[in-house]
């Protein structure tokens, strides 16, 4: 981003763009003054650290919601995470099968797709396959070989976003993953500026509500300091981004 001459800059993210997102934050919150998700991925609080809130997730203080959205995610864990186990032991032979097979490419890709309450057009699907197939490239494969598990857990999400960078987060319901505020606070952000819980939207929310994600990140940065919002003026044509 410096690079390109972006000196002050935001930045959205879901699933990897999420994790990207939380490590540029980390590493350059000089730079990096907020970053806004609608992918919420954490790691157990620390017995030394949040002693209590780890108590809560011990004997599972939750509300009706909470443990619903938890129970999704536990469920896509342990029912629709085949893929990420062969993806990140044994890239080379499933993308060898996915680029030799135009449908097998496809089937791998729109299985992943399926959300409660929203139609897939059929064409969208076949649009993102046709990426990987006419560039000869299953890096969505590749990618969780070199980072996951321990890359991510160590480099990204054993680290709480810096406290001078804004924090905010969409939730959907029909995502993935899934931590109430109160556990984000213990393990990701304690500047947490904005957090909104929609009844609709899944995983892929660019896609299936972009209005509601929209406006979500516009309401961001409308909530985000008075002083962050004079840096990124401040940094001048070039340097503010969204």
């Amino acid at each position: 981003m410096i690079k390109l001459g972006y000196n002050k800059y935001l930045g959205q993210g879901g699933d990897w763009g999420s994790l990207i997102h939380r490590a540029i934050a980390q590493r350059h919150p000089e730079s990096c003054l907020g970053i806004h998700l609608n992918f919420i991925l954490g790691v157990n609080p620390s017995a030394i650290k949040n002693p209590l809130t780890l108590l809560w997730v011990i004997i599972r203080w939750f509300t009706p919601e909470e443990k619903k959205l938890l129970g999704r995610g536990h469920r896509w864990m342990k029912d629709g995470f085949g893929y990420a186990h062969i993806q990140s032991t044994k890239p080379q032979t499933v993308s060898y099968g996915l680029l030799d097979s135009p449908i097998g490419m496809l089937a791998w890709i729109r299985e992943k797709l399926e959300t409660p309450g929203y139609v897939w057009d059929k064409e969208e699907p076949i649009t993102w396959a046709m990426l990987y197939l006419l560039s000869n490239s299953a890096w969505h494969a590749r990618i969780y070989k070199e980072s996951f598990p321990s890359s991510i857990k160590e480099q990204v999400l054993d680290n709480l976003v810096p406290s001078s960078v804004a924090f905010g987060a969409s939730i959907f319901p029909y995502d993935v993953a899934y931590l109430p505020i109160w556990w984000a606070k213990a393990v990701i952000s304690k500047n947490i500026v904005f957090w909104k819980e929609h009844k609709t939207g899944g995983h892929f929310a660019a896609v299936e509500c972009p209005d509601l994600l929209k406006a979500d990140i516009w309401e961001f940065f409308n909530k985000l300091p008075a002083a962050t919002k004079r840096e990124l003026i401040s940094s001048g044509d070039a340097g503010a981004r969204l």
